[in-house]
């Protein structure tokens, strides 16, 4: 959950999960 919170403040919120992939 953590990294959701991280993409989160970036422009990703979209899509957090191509950030973290």
């Amino acid at each position: 959950v953590e990294v959701f919170l991280q993409q989160d403040e970036r422009p990703n919120l979209s899509i957090p999960c191509t950030g973290i992939d």
